[in-house]
């Protein structure tokens, strides 16, 4: 859940020091958020029920002279579908690893429960390792683990055309190895870059902060109904390329949002007009 920012580069005649970013939510006055000397900014862990947001931006010279603001933009991001009712999920989306089994460091014992690399649940809310470990994972024999869920979902019990179904797979973090990993569902399939993060989440379990040390993002995708099927179906996740994926939590929800794409809930405003 993110607002992605972008602005007019100052020109380089003028010496810049930094931007600084600001903004206002209902309720609360003007903030800073972030200073950069990149004319973008990612705003980020915010609430999965969506935020609406105002946003300036202020020059400051190499002197330090701050410039006055630039006039304001308004951005709302997308709500999660993890808002939705949830069919199955393991993990709590909180941007957190520490309910999951063997977090928030004992990353060594995976090898050990899984030396195949194919890690296996069921049910409803499974205990899965929060670590799922690639190629890249020296520590783990270097193979491709795959996480394999098995599950039953309530297909009759769907009635309308308007309820959709997505799969959330969150994370607190992945490694500077980035990767890719095979997502199938029933008869969905497809493959995800795995972005490259701070490779930290293996030590660490919490990224609520914002002090840079992990990197947390999501999938979100659509899941045709008709690829699913009545009682038992099968989640497989294979890391096929790159280092691991430290999970928040995954899950199946169903949800009635209409004429959104889930798939990267963020939404872009444009700063293009200075003061």
């Amino acid at each position: 859940m993110e607002i992605n920012l972008a602005w007019e580069q100052l020109d380089w005649a003028i010496p810049l020091d930094h931007y600084r970013v600001e903004g206002r939510s209902k309720g609360h006055g003007w903030k800073l958020l972030k200073k950069t000397i990149f004319p973008v900014f990612n705003h980020n862990r915010l609430r999965p029920e969506g935020e609406e947001w105002l946003y300036r931006i202020r020059t400051v010279d190499a002197a330090g002279n701050i410039s006055r603001p630039s006039r304001p933009v308004r951005a709302k991001s997308l709500r999660s579908v993890v808002t939705g009712v949830p069919i199955v999920k393991a993990g709590h989306f909180d941007r957190q690893s520490v309910d999951l089994q063997f977090a928030p460091k004992d990353y060594k014992k995976i090898p050990v429960a899984f030396p195949d690399g194919k890690i296996t649940v069921s049910g409803a809310n499974p205990d899965i390792p929060y670590l799922l470990p690639g190629p890249g994972d020296s520590w783990a024999g270097g193979k491709c683990y795959s996480l394999t869920w098995d599950f039953n979902f309530p297909k009759a019990s769907i009635r309308t055309s308007r309820t959709k179904i997505y799969l959330a797979l969150w994370f607190i973090d992945t490694t500077k190895l980035g990767g890719l990993l095979d997502v199938e569902l029933g008869g969905f399939g497809k493959t995800l870059e795995i972005p490259k993060g701070e490779t930290a989440g293996s030590k660490r379990g919490d990224a609520r902060g914002d002090d840079g040390a992990l990197k947390p993002g999501c999938w979100e995708l659509e899941v045709p109904i008709t690829n699913l099927r009545e009682g038992r179906n099968r989640l497989t996740l294979t890391l096929q390329q790159g280092g691991w994926i430290a999970w928040d939590a995954m899950g199946l929800f169903a949800t009635e949002i209409q004429g959104q794409s889930h798939d990267l809930p963020t939404s872009t405003a444009d700063l293009v007009e200075r003061s």
